[in-house]
């Protein structure tokens, strides 16, 4: 019987305009309601800040964030954390001073990049389907540390350090530096032209491994959700996944099966589903 349901944000679980709504809390709440848990598992940081925008109220929902790096309850009491080695942080922020990449702390982000460059790659990206309007992008933009050196940036715990690079020549040479690095981090992007590197054996099925060790659970009575590269490790690990129809050929080869596209709430109707047939057991 499933006790634990853990999903992916965009792309799985949020609607189409990358955004929480009453039917997806709604199946979140039958999930609670029924004495079971529910967890999401984000590459995303969830700052208490950005958090908010992703407004859960008070429901006793796990986090697992920046593909596995940090997990928490509901009170922000840390299960678990691996930062990046300081060494390897700094040798990467050395070599590649020009990248805009963000490195990940536990409250906040840092940048070797300015405000204005930050902004205007939010802005040019069109990021989250272009749902951001300059408000909400300032808003999304105010827990950012600008203009740090790499010296600053590795005296601090970080956690993820994620990107992307347009020039081939030099996304061949942050390939080639990673390659030489393996035995320090590992590189899972929820898609092919971005960079997600966390500390070696960090990601999304470790983490959840360490959820279910914290509640006492196993392996079969996990149902995981997920659409993108950064979610192939825990569709592997745990038997009971489940791929939206507008996930990559890749991750639904992994799939226990294939629902709906996440625009139409396959997710949470799936939990509800699920739960409802095991009661009727």
């Amino acid at each position: 019987m499933i006790q634990l349901f853990v999903s992916d944000l965009d792309g799985t679980l949020l609607n189409e305009n990358h955004q929480l709504d009453h039917r997806i809390l709604h199946s979140i709440d039958f999930v609670l309601e029924n004495q079971r848990d529910f967890a999401i598992a984000t590459g995303r940081d969830m700052h208490p800040l950005h958090k908010k925008s992703l407004d859960f109220g008070d429901r006793h929902i796990y986090t697992i964030c920046m593909n596995g790096a940090m997990v928490f309850n509901w009170n922000r009491h840390i299960i678990f954390e691996r930062p990046i080695e300081s060494s390897f942080v700094f040798e990467f922020a050395k070599t590649f001073p020009d990248l805009s990449f963000d490195y990940n702390g536990k409250l906040v982000k840092y940048t070797l990049a300015s405000y204005s460059a930050i902004f205007a790659r939010y802005h040019e990206r069109n990021f989250f389907g272009g749902s951001m309007n300059v408000e909400t992008m300032e808003n999304w933009l105010s827990d950012y540390r600008y203009d740090q050196t790499p010296e600053a940036i590795a005296s601090q715990p970080i956690y993820k350090i994620n990107g992307e690079v347009d020039d081939p020549q030099r996304k061949a040479e942050v390939y080639d530096f990673l390659s030489r690095h393996g035995h320090q981090i590992e590189n899972a992007p929820f898609r092919p032209d971005f960079f997600e590197i966390t500390a070696k054996g960090v990601n999304k099925g470790m983490a959840i491994h360490q959820l279910t060790q914290y509640l006492g659970l196993v392996d079969d009575d996990v149902a995981v959700y997920g659409d993108g590269g950064n979610d192939m490790d825990m569709m592997k690990a745990f038997r009971y996944s489940y791929a939206p129809s507008n996930a990559s050929k890749k991750i639904k080869s992994y799939a226990y099966k294939i629902l709906g596209p996440n625009s139409a709430y396959s997710v949470p109707i799936h939990m509800e589903e699920t739960i409802i047939k095991n009661k009727n057991k």
